[in-house]
């Protein structure tokens, strides 16, 4: 079996490139004798010649030629190899920084399934609401690698994509006689007690209200609360009534006691949005993320799509 050294690849192919062994040597700051024994030797271990000398020069031969090709996907080889080992040295203690407007338990989910792939990377999450809080540690004009939020209309540009869009539903405790109806418009609502999830100025709070003004009316704040954990439990438990994004709430809305009831007049939609950091520096971590995130989001959204039979 030839046990062939990557040095002896190198210099054959620098000799085949530069068809003399002087020239060779020169560039490869090493002695021509000692380049001629190497590329000797390696003959010798291949069994066959691979130059032929004409004059003062020498040329590959046929055997040469076969064996330059697999010569050059060697090296080729071996140069990926390295690169990917750098980048993934570069990847060890790494910080993958991720601030959001919006809860996204797929994104959490693509944290995870990433963590297991490269598990010395760190991820630090925000809160763009308290992006400057002292408790974020986040300092004013830090650029995160990462925002998620939500838009009205898709947002997809260079450094950005939609993730998934998905229907604002009317949650409806089962004691309210609306619950048994399959669509509702929004004009229906105006004098209905809403329970809102805080702070007041989120995305969904803002769309869904944005959409009631263009119908004449403000939604009536019965509730604010923390979060939607607790929008969720109180709707279970028959009070008041609230907006309800069908995908980011999906594993609650599995729990019961109250009905999602589809808009129709208008229907409402919002979308979930990713952008990644295009300028300044930017991790390899964070660019193996990125990649990671928009393969592995959306295959997400469909599996949870078909097991729910969300539209």
């Amino acid at each position: 079996m030839v046990d062939l050294e990557l040095r002896q690849i190198q210099y054959f192919l620098k000799v085949a490139e530069h068809q003399n062994v002087s020239r060779a040597a020169e560039e490869l700051h090493v002695a021509q004798p000692a380049l001629s024994k190497t590329i000797h030797g390696l003959e010798e271990d291949l069994g066959v010649k691979l130059f032929t000398r004409v004059g003062n020069r020498i040329q590959l031969n046929e055997a040469g030629r076969i064996f330059m090709q697999y010569a050059r996907k060697v090296t080729t080889d071996f140069a990926n190899v390295r690169q990917e080992l750098e980048d993934f040295k570069r990847t060890d203690n790494a910080t993958v920084t991720i601030q959001q407007d919006i809860s996204f338990a797929v994104l959490f989910q693509a944290v995870i399934e990433f963590n297991r792939l490269y598990p010395s990377v760190n991820f630090k999450f925000y809160n763009s609401v308290y992006a400057t809080d002292e408790r974020n540690e986040m300092t004013a004009g830090m650029t995160p690698d990462f925002e998620v939020y939500s838009t009205a209309a898709p947002d997809n540009t260079a450094n950005s994509r939609t993730l998934v869009k998905e229907k604002i539903q009317f949650g409806d405790p089962f004691s309210n006689p609306l619950s048994r109806r399959s669509s509702i418009s929004l004009e229906e609502l105006k004098n209905m007690d809403f329970l809102f999830s805080g702070p007041l100025h989120t995305s969904i709070n803002d769309i869904m209200t944005m959409h009631c003004q263009l119908h004449g009316f403000r939604p009536r704040h019965f509730m604010d609360v923390t979060s939607r954990d607790d929008v969720n439990y109180l709707l279970r438990n028959g009070l008041g009534v609230a907006f309800v994004p069908e995908m980011t709430w999906y594993y609650m809305t599995r729990e019961g006691g109250y009905k999602l009831v589809t808009l129709d007049n208008p229907e409402c939609r919002r979308c979930i949005n990713i952008r990644w950091k295009d300028s300044g520096y930017i991790s390899k971590a964070s660019v193996l993320f990125r990649d990671f995130v928009l393969d592995y989001i959306p295959k997400e959204i469909e599996n949870i799509r078909r097991e729910y039979s969300l539209e």
